[in-house]
């Protein structure tokens, strides 16, 4: 048995991914966390509030910030109530999400001489490697650090070179397959639904103006259900012009907690998703986890056998006229899903890592 400390801005038992981790790392190999968080969700996820405490078995969440700006400005200076929280326990290891919250580890670490696990997005940007050479910042987290852990399938084939250890995001949902409707059902629906959080830069917001009126003008899809926060006033515009180009046909929702978001994805035909590193985004994943298949048409890099998702729009056509190939595209995505990012296979593949530190 490990006991954790965990650092990350924002933990919510309702919107995170990682609760349901930490729960089956506990029910299956003995783990047991204690988490320093913040009570305000992250934006995309509603902005709610959490309590200042919770506790579940093998979880204790300290949420002793108020939110998520609170947890980068306040840290340092309430180290010492950090420090007296974790004291109450003897732990293992840190395990820090973001490599922006490293120094705070090492802050911890100085105090109760514990290794540090980080968790980061994209190693292969933030090392440099996709440039050709390590930078100085990346090789000082490998000495400031016990393992590094990548979210990321590109640092697959760096992972010697950057020393991370590529490991799934997301998903980890218990009793998914009650979420699973039947083709029927769903093509009857004929709805189409992208889920996320909404803004420029790799999430490609300007391409629904362009994607969402195809889809809806070129497919039999009846209706576009977009379950997100706009995160500039440019993304609400981008929403409010398409509400007002397909009248009754484009619906705008903010669905909270993750069980909720889940049931919505699966009432949806198909899902679409311009982020150019889709792969990596809760939405699709929890897709592929329901057998609702995917287009992800701006995807640039190739994922493990990677016919269960479609890349072209007029695809859609093909999905209503062919049951057969639609069920072919969601059992691959399942089984994706099943090996990589399901409760058991999550909980196999930290536990496989997370033994080996300290």
């Amino acid at each position: 048995m490990k006991k954790i400390i965990v650092l990350n801005w924002a933990i919510s038992k309702e919107t995170s991914w990682h609760w349901n981790l930490f729960k089956g790392l506990h029910d299956n190999y003995g783990y047991e966390f204690t988490v320093i968080s913040g009570r305000k969700h992250w934006e995309p996820r509603g902005g709610g509030i959490s309590p200042i405490y919770e506790e579940e078995k093998g979880i204790k969440c300290y949420r002793i910030f108020k939110s998520i700006p609170d947890f980068k400005e306040s840290f340092n200076h309430r180290l010492k109530e950090v420090v007296n929280i974790l004291s109450k326990d003897k732990h293992d290891l840190i395990l820090c999400f973001h490599q922006a919250n490293l120094g705070k580890a090492k802050k911890i670490q100085e105090k109760l001489n514990l290794p540090i696990v980080l968790i980061v997005e994209q190693a292969f940007r933030l090392s440099g490697i996709q440039n050709g050479a390590i930078n100085d910042g990346w090789k000082q987290k490998i000495k400031d650090t016990d393992l590094i852990i990548s979210w990321s399938p590109q640092d697959k084939e760096f992972e010697e070179r950057t020393k991370v250890k590529y490991l799934p995001f997301g998903g980890c949902f218990s009793n998914i397959e009650n979420y699973v409707k039947s083709y029927d059902e769903k093509k009857k629906n004929a709805i189409a639904i992208y889920q996320g959080s909404i803004t420029d830069g790799f999430k490609n917001q300007e391409d629904f103006l362009i994607d969402i009126p195809r889809i809806l003008t070129e497919t039999p899809i009846k209706k576009m259900i977009i379950n997100g926060y706009p995160l500039h006033p440019e993304s609400k515009n981008i929403i409010d012009r398409l509400i007002k180009m397909f009248p009754g046909r484009v619906e705008h929702k903010l669905l909270q907690g993750r069980l909720n978001v889940l049931y919505n994805l699966s009432e949806a035909f198909v899902g679409y998703c311009p982020v150019q590193d889709s792969i990596m985004c809760n939405f699709p994943i929890e897709a592929f986890g329901i057998n609702v298949p995917m287009l992800m048409n701006k995807i640039t890099y190739n994922v493990d056998n990677n016919d269960f998702f479609i890349k072209n729009i007029k695809n859609i056509d093909t999905l209503f006229n062919n049951k057969s190939y639609y069920e072919h595209l969601t059992n691959k995505a399942k089984n994706y899903y099943d090996k990589n990012h399901s409760l058991t296979a999550m909980c196999d593949k930290y536990h496989k890592e997370l033994r080996k530190v300290g």
